[in-house]
Parts: structure tokens; C-alpha cells; sequence
């Protein structure tokens, strides 16, 4: 093995801890093909540029390579899919109460796996979690989500939940309304450069007292989190500070702790995170020791390890990611689906290089972390596993989309992904609900506007789900597909069929929002919007039927499921002549609907809306879900927030009006915001949770990152089928994190 080699696997003394179980001439060949990018791709030495490896965090590292075939397939040939068709629901099932079909409650966290049963296996589910359950592993009673209408509280069903989770693709207050987030910085670099040269002369240090000094696992964990945000010290050149303090914290035995630690060093995302992560995720190799690491924190590591491959900038790293992710994922055989849920996840960011030099070695098409194409082959082998729990092959449908969304038209990999989320969402599939709902929207990942036989086969099955499949949510997810698949252009501004299917889907979604139940025209609203939305960035106008539409469906509506999505329709298609009817809502009787009415006034760049919208943020302690909305609109209008966000955190609100001003602070406050947050911090007296958000709002202020780090985790997933290491009632999950 190369020297690179071995500082990756953290020293000869840890790879002697491999699984005796595992044969060394299978270990040989697998390594060699996992780490042949040390030796072909890099110029320069892999981690031996930073020196000694960091110590790497216990248990000694599990079997390296690409992982065996899942679902016990050992011949690399699919199994067939679950037999039997839609099932009746369990007795555990849930149904939202806007009306869903079988629509099957999400996996829980159960502590600990236990010992492997035969056969697939469906994770219990658990029963609704009121919004003041207390918190995972010990922690404080927790609130409703601060950031409104959020994934947790909501009913399961409800639009407002998928509009969560993909809200970072279509608000982003730096880019809209530089002004507000910089306090008068003009352009978007002048803002990202303020904020970093000044975030360790104001930030890092108020967050590294937290660390030296709290001993609350709540406080210490977000500290954690929001230090990983700000970065190394962009003052000091390959600095590597801030990874050093963090890393001890992952050896912690307080849970919540250590798992803040994986994610914050996930965060920070340097190469050197990929080993310590993939390790502390691995199982312990039998014999070794009497301690087994929670699924919970195990996931969370997973999570970390995701992102630091994500944004590594060396093939070489995001191979042995890839490599290890499969390895974690084979080896779990515990009952819970937490684990292999995040692996799936982490393994979605790290799409690999279509080609390598390492294909052409014997054997090399069964290890996933030689190529992309490889690596999805693998990911399809879980979707086909029957062995396999029905969460998981979900999950599976969602990675293969994600990471072959990139491929180009006539992409054999994107075609082979796209026919088999075809066969799973089709009307004679045998595949599961949670399957079939991850199928309808990973295929909106994958399809386009053109007349390309694909697409058109595409938009086809979508299209007949969208209306005529039998599960309520799957014709949600696959209406919301066909609308971004049916507004993404199939190719260059010249191209006259490059939107050729945009006029018939718009008037199929024109339709649909005026009919169906409530809840019906709440989803296909929201659908519309986001298609004109999408239809403004390739290039063209948003249509006047439809604005007019929205605008119509908002005067008539007296429900607020429809008048919210409206509200944010409008918003999404930039109807600047619905100014004056979106101010009218600002006065309605419904939270949710005031929220997303002042958040689409900032979309559209109402001005003359400012002086409503602050005097609406200043009332807003009775409804802290407005508090978030109308920061967002009121940034993106160019008008400062911190002074009022301040001002109503000082009066004393209740803890969820703190929690929600803490977040809103963080993400539009801007500098204005540092002392009164840090005074939340350094509060001895305060409520951990408060001084907790507060400590995340600061790293927030100073993210490193272009965009939120969670985001891209949350876009287009099946959230009914995340287990509660993801997103938690108690707003503890992975995707809960600010």
C-alpha cells in the first residue's frame, strides 16, 4: 500500500483492527481498487499536504472498500422487487388528516439496533409526537419548530412541509437583497468577504468560549455546529485550528455531543474529516469492545461524512468516501434503518467520476467507488433488494436520481436510472407506497421539457400519476415533479423544442389548481407557482393566465391551506401586479397565511409593502412563525431587520418566540445582530435551548458555506419515509439543524 494510503487509513496499528471474518485476499483486491485514485489521480500526496494524519476517533476502522453486493445478491444480479402490490396499512400506519391513502407513518430511532432478524423488515412507526415532546437523549422540552411552517408540527400531508425542506432553492436573501444582510454592503462578494474577514475577530471567539466553558450538551453541541459554520480562520493560511478543537468532542460519550461533533466536522469539510468520520460510523468489529455506538450518532457521523466529500475538491477523497459509505452500509444489520438511510443520503452528494483508469482492473464493475457508473449500478442493486427494508429501497430510488441528474441527454446511466423509477411509480408496480412516493419525486430530477423520447416517457408517467394513482401523496409528489420537469429546458436558448412541453403542463396545472378537495388544490397550486418559477430561470416570462389565476384563487378562497399556497405562488411566479391584494392577506386571520403573503411581497419586490411588513414583524409574538417569513420578505426588499428582531427578543416573548428570533436573527440579521446574540450566549440565567439557537444564529451570521449546509439533503426527498434521525418532532433531526 502507498504511504498515501496509509496515512488515509489513520497508521498500520489501525488497519491490524480489521474484521477477522473478512477474507485478506478480498481485502487486498478491494483496497487497491478504492484507493487507486491515491496513485493515478493525485498530483500531489492525498492528506500528506496537511502533515500527520489527525488521530483518528474510536473504533478502529471496519473492512475498507466498496462494500458487497446489498440485499445478499452475491451473483451482482437484482432480486425482484416486493411482491404483492400496494399494501393494506399497518395498524401503525398514519394518515394525514388532509385525506392521504395508505399513506404509511415514518420510521422511528429505537435506540441501539439489536440482533438481525430474517427477511425484509418494516421499522415501527411512531404514533404523532406532540410539539413540547421532550428532546432526544435526554434533553429540555423542545418547541414547535422555530422556522415556522416547518417539517415538524405540520400535518405530514400538508405542502407547507415539502415547501420546507426545498426552500433554499427559491429564497436566498443574500443573493436577492445584499443590503440588508451586510448593513450596506452593495454586492454579494463585498458581503461574503465582510463577513468572514470578520467573523473570527467577532464570532469564533464567542463560540469557542461555549465550548471551553459550558457544559450543557445542547449549548456545546450547537456551539459545535455554529464553529464548523464560520470555518478555519481565513486569516491564516491552510489553517486547520478549527478541525483540531472539534475533533476530540467526537470521542465524547455524551451522545448529542458527539454527534454535533460528526456533523460540525462534516461542516467544516476538509479531506481529513473522510477517515475520522467513516470510522467513528463503522460498526466495532466483534471482540474488540464491550461498546456499541448508538444508530443515532452513527448517522449523524454518516451525515458528516457526506458533506465533507461533497465538498472535497479531490476525486481520490470522494472515492474513498464512496467507498467507505458502501462498506458501513453492508456491514449494518441491525433493525433500525437510520444507518442505512443516512449512508444512502451521505452517498447521494458524492457522484464520482463517470470513467476511471480503475475500471479496467478484473472485477472492478463490482466495487461502487471505482466510477458513477458503478457507483449507481450499486445503489439500483439496494432498490432491487427485497432483503432490504421498504425505507431504505426509498431512499435508494432518490440517490440514483441525484446523483445521475447531472448526465447529459443521451446519458445510457440517466435512462437506465429513469426506466426503473418508471417501473416502480407505473400502475402495475409491485414495489411498496414509500417506494413508489421517493419514484415520483426523484423522476422530476431526471426529466425535461424537450421532445426527446425519454423525457416524453418521463413527463408520461408522471402525468398518469399525477392523476390517476391511487395514493394521495404520490399524486402530489408526481404533480410537483411534472411541473419541474415540464419547465426545465432540454437545451440551449436556440432550441426551439427546448420547452416544447411548457403549454400543455401549464394548462394541465391550471386545471388542476381550480379542482379536487382542499388539500388537492393547495398541492397543485404550489405546483404552479414553482413551474413559473422555474419557467422565469430558463429564460422566459411567467404567464399572465396564470398570475391571474392565483390571484383569482386567492380572492375566492376562504381556506387558508389554498390561500398560503396562493400567497406563495404568486410569490414563486414574481406577480408584481398581485402587490396590493398579497398586503390585503397580510391582515388574514391565519398565521401561515400572513407568513407566505410577506414572503412573496419580498419576491416580488413590493416596496411600497415595507412600512405593512415591519409593522406586521413587530406583532409577530403572538405567531412566532411569523417572525422568519418577514425577515426573509423584508430582506429581500433591502430594508434592515436586526434593530426590530432585536427589540422584540429584548421584550421578553415566550421561549418559542426566542427560539424563532434567534433564527431569524441568523439568517437576516446580518452584524447587527453579533452582541445581542452573543449577550443570549453568555447568559448563564437563559434557557439552553435559547442560548443554543443563538450560538447557531452566530455561525449563521458568518457561514462560510454559500448555502445552508443541510439544504441540498433535504431537496426532493420523500420526507415521509425519513427516519427520526433526519427530522424530528422534537427538531433534532439532521434536517432540523440551522
Amino acid at each position: 500500500m502507498s504511504a498515501a494510503a496509509t496515512n488515509l487509513a489513520c497508521g498500520p496499528l489501525q488497519l491490524r483492527g480489521l474484521n477477522p471474518g473478512i477474507g485478506i485476499e478480498s481485502m487486498k483486491k478491494t483496497l487497491g481498487i478504492a484507493f487507486i485514485g491515491l496513485t493515478l489521480a493525485a498530483a500531489t500526496p492525498a492528506f500528506g499536504q496537511y502533515g500527520p494524519p489527525p488521530p483518528c476517533a474510536p473504533p478502529p476502522p471496519p473492512p475498507q472498500g466498496g462494500g458487497s453486493v446489498p440485499g445478499g445478491a452475491g451473483n451482482g444480479t437484482p432480486s425482484t422487487g416486493t411482491a404483492g402490490g400496494p399494501k393494506a396499512p399497518r395498524p401503525t400506519d398514519t394518515v394525514p388528516s388532509g385525506g392521504g391513502v395508505n399513506t404509511p407513518g415514518r420510521p422511528t430511532y429505537g435506540g441501539p439496533s439489536g440482533p438481525a432478524v430474517p427477511g425484509p423488515m418494516a421499522p415501527s412507526t411512531p404514533g404523532a409526537m406532540s410539539p413540547t415532546t421532550p428532546g432526544l437523549l435526554g434533553g429540555p422540552a423542545q418547541p414547535r419548530s422555530p422556522r415556522g411552517s416547518g417539517v415538524t408540527g405540520d400535518d405530514p400531508g400538508s405542502w407547507r412541509v415539502w415547501w420546507t425542506l426545498n426552500h433554499d432553492r427559491f429564497v436566498d436573501v443574500a443573493v436577492q437583497a445584499p443590503t440588508a444582510v451586510s448593513d450596506g454592503a452593495v454586492h454579494r462578494t463585498e458581503v461574503l468577504a465582510e463577513v468572514r474577514a470578520d467573523a473570527y475577530e467577532r464570532l469564533a471567539p464567542i463560540v469557542t468560549r461555549v465550548l471551553q466553558q459550558e457544559k450543557n450538551d445542547i449549548l456545546v453541541g450547537r456551539a459545535l455546529i455554529a464553529l464548523a459554520k464560520l470555518g478555519e480562520n481565513p486569516r491564516v493560511a491552510n489553517s486547520r485550528e478549527v478541525h483540531k478543537l472539534i475533533l476530540p468532542f467526537m470521542a465524547s460519550e455524551r451522545t448529542r455531543i458527539a454527534e454535533s461533533a460528526a456533523i460540525a466536522l462534516g461542516i467544516l469539510g476538509h479531506d481529513e474529516a473522510v477517515m475520522a468520520l467513516s470510522q467513528y460510523a463503522a460498526l466495532v468489529p466483534e471482540g474488540q469492545s464491550s461498546k456499541t455506538r448508538q444508530d443515532r450518532a452513527r448517522s449523524f457521523a454518516i451525515y458528516g461524512l457526506g458533506l465533507a466529500a461533497r465538498d472535497s475538491k479531490r476525486e481520490d477523497v470522494r472515492r474513498v468516501a464512496a467507498s467507505r459509505l458502501c462498506e458501513i452500509f453492508t456491514n449494518e444489520t441491525g433493525l433500525a434503518v437510520d444507518v442505512k438511510v443516512a449512508c444512502l443520503q451521505a452517498l447521494s452528494m458524492v457522484p464520482l467520476a463517470p470513467e476511471t483508469q480503475a475500471m479496467a482492473l478484473p472485477g472492478a464493475g463490482e466495487i461502487p467507488s471505482v466510477s458513477r457508473n458503478a457507483e449507481i449500478e450499486w445503489v439500483l442493486r439496494v432498490l432491487d433488494s427485497a432483503s432490504e427494508a421498504t425505507w431504505v429501497r426509498a431512499q435508494a430510488a432518490t440517490t440514483a436520481a441525484r446523483l445521475s441528474s447531472d448526465q447529459g441527454e443521451h446519458s445510457k446511466l440517466r435512462e437506465r436510472v429513469a426506466q426503473r423509477l418508471i417501473e416502480t411509480l407505473s400502475a402495475a408496480s409491485r414495489d411498496a407506497l414509500p417506494m413508489r412516493q421517493s419514484a415520483a419525486l426523484a423522476l422530476g430530477l431526471l426529466g425535461d421539457s424537450d421532445n426527446d423520447s425519454l423525457d416524453k416517457e418521463i413527463r408520461g408517467a408522471l402525468g398518469e400519476a399525477a392523476l390517476f394513482n391511487a395514493d394521495q401523496t404520490t399524486r402530489y409528489y408526481a404533480m410537483m415533479s411534472l411541473a419541474q420537469a415540464a419547465s426545465r429546458s432540454g437545451g440551449p436558448v436556440q432550441d426551439p423544442e427546448r420547452l416544447a412541453a411548457a403549454a400543455s403542463i401549464r394548462t394541465m396545472l391550471l386545471k388542476r389548481a381550480g379542482n379536487g378537495s382542499e388539500v388537492d388544490r393547495a398541492w397543485n397550486t404550489v405546483s404552479l407557482g414553482v413551474f413559473e418559477y422555474r419557467m422565469r430561470q430558463a429564460g422566459e416570462s411567467s404567464s399572465d393566465s396564470s398570475r391571474q389565476a392565483l390571484m383569482s384563487i386567492l380572492e375566492e378562497t376562504n381556506s387558508p391551506e389554498i390561500g398560503g399556497a396562493a400567497c406563495l405562488a404568486l410569490g414563486l411566479s414574481g406577480a408584481t401586479e398581485a402587490e396590493e391584494l398579497l398586503v390585503r392577506q397580510l391582515k388574514n386571520g391565519d398565521a401561515n397565511v400572513r407568513g407566505f403573503a410577506a414572503l412573496s411581497l419580498g419576491m416580488i419586490g413590493a416596496r411600497d409593502a415595507t412600512a405593512a411588513l415591519e409593522k406586521l414583524l413587530d406583532r409577530a409574538s403572538g405567531a412566532p412563525e411569523l417572525y422568519l417569513p418577514v425577515s426573509e420578505g423584508l430582506a429581500m426588499l433591502g430594508a434592515p431587520v436586526a434593530d426590530r428582531l432585536v427589540k422584540s427578543l429584548v421584550a421578553g416573548p415566550s421561549l418559542e418566540a426566542q427560539l424563532a428570533l434567534c433564527v431569524a436573527l441568523g439568517r437576516t440579521g446580518g452584524s447587527r445582530a453579533v452582541q445581542p446574540l452573543s449577550d443570549l450566549v453568555d447568559d448563564s440565567t437563559g434557557t439552553a435551548w435559547v442560548r443554543a439557537m443563538a450560538a447557531e444564529a452566530l455561525g449563521s451570521i458568518g457561514d462560510h458555506g454559500a448555502a445552508r449546509w443541510n439544504a441540498r439533503y433535504a431537496f426532493d426527498v420523500n420526507f415521509l419515509a425519513l427516519p427520526l434521525t433526519a427530522t424530528a418532532p422534537n427538531y433534532d433531526g439532521v434536517l432540523d439543524l440551522e
